[in-house]
């Protein structure tokens, strides 16, 4: 009885240190991070369309000011995009120069390395103080007058996507479906304020080892901001730099060839995407005769995008007699 006890305890015992392997085993699995399927490390993850957030920092300016009283304003930039960041960012109010304030909009260069991981996105500081631009409040008509400041970012952004696709001719025996849709990270979309959020892929299989590719690709922008023009980045408040049309350059080729594109609504011409404000996403439709596809059966479908963004986040104070 007392061996038979013994055995009883010892099972019990090698069940209890199993589980306790296991649970060790599954809590080291849930902290490794896998790799997106397809990444092969180039590229940070597909996301939703991000890119540089403004910041004022608390108090800077506080919410209240008195009359006479310097401003001080004090941002923070946090580059969200994969892209290396060249910019300016500009300060402006809404108050009419007669009462002081900012009298000409006021601009500091800034550079910014593109986030390699959403956890660790690269921020800077800038700070605006008084100077022959910026002067007092004063001149109030009434007890308090109410003051709008406006911080403006304008850079540049060059991403790519490199969704794997496969492709085959009529001679090749490689399985290959006629039709495809790829979006998460299977696309190796680099964020951006605009990126690539969808490719639909189809081709017509043809004899001597060729074929017709056609793709689908679908094009989305982040809720805050608009694609800007080059101009904005010299001064984004002038007429001219808003008159100017906000382009998306894209350029999409599949192991060497160049694909011709075009969308329905005329809104792409010379490899330039019309991004105008009030849309959020664009779809461009591209072609090309791919030969030799009995090598290319699977490789990366390369779309390059270069374009201006601009975002403005506005903070209301009010400066009291």
């Amino acid at each position: 009885a007392i061996f038979l006890n013994n055995c009883i305890i010892l099972i019990n015992m090698k069940k209890y240190l199993l589980f306790l392997l296991l649970l060790i085993l599954i809590i080291i699995t849930g902290c490794i991070t896998p790799r997106p399927p397809g990444d092969g490390g180039n590229y940070p993850s597909t996301g939703s369309p991000n890119g540089i957030r403004i910041n004022f920092l608390p108090d800077l300016p506080p919410s209240n000011i008195r009359e006479g009283n310097s401003l001080t304003a004090e941002l923070e930039l946090v580059n969200y995009a994969a892209c290396d960041i060249k910019g300016k960012l500009w300060l402006d109010d809404v108050v009419d120069d007669s009462q002081g304030g900012i009298s000409n909009s006021l601009d500091k260069e800034f550079g910014l390395s593109g986030a390699k991981a959403k956890q660790n996105p690269e921020k800077i500081t800038l700070r605006f103080s008084r100077n022959e631009n910026l002067k007092p409040y004063t001149n109030l008509p009434f007890s308090y007058l109410d003051v709008t400041l406006l911080a403006t970012a304008v850079y540049d952004c060059s991403i790519s996507a490199a969704p794997k696709i496969c492709v085959k001719s009529v001679e090749n025996t490689e399985s290959c479906p006629i039709r495809e849709t790829i979006t998460g990270s299977s696309l190796n979309a680099m964020v951006g304020p605009v990126t690539v959020t969808k490719v639909e892929r189809s081709y017509n299989p043809e004899a001597g080892g060729s074929a017709n590719l056609y793709v689908d690709i679908t094009f989305s922008k982040m809720s805050e901001g608009r694609v800007a023009s080059s101009l904005e980045l010299q001064n984004p408040f002038t007429s001219s730099a808003l008159n100017e049309e906000d382009l998306v350059s894209i350029e999409v080729s599949f192991g060497g060839t160049p694909l011709i594109c075009k969308d329905k609504g005329d809104y792409f011409k010379e490899n330039k995407l019309l991004f105008k404000p009030e849309f959020r996403e664009r779809i461009i439709n591209c072609e090309a005769l791919i030969t030799s596809v009995n090598e290319l059966t699977a490789q990366p479908l390369l779309i390059e995008m270069d374009y201006i963004y601009r975002i403005t986040q506005p903070k209301e104070i009010r400066i009291n007699k």
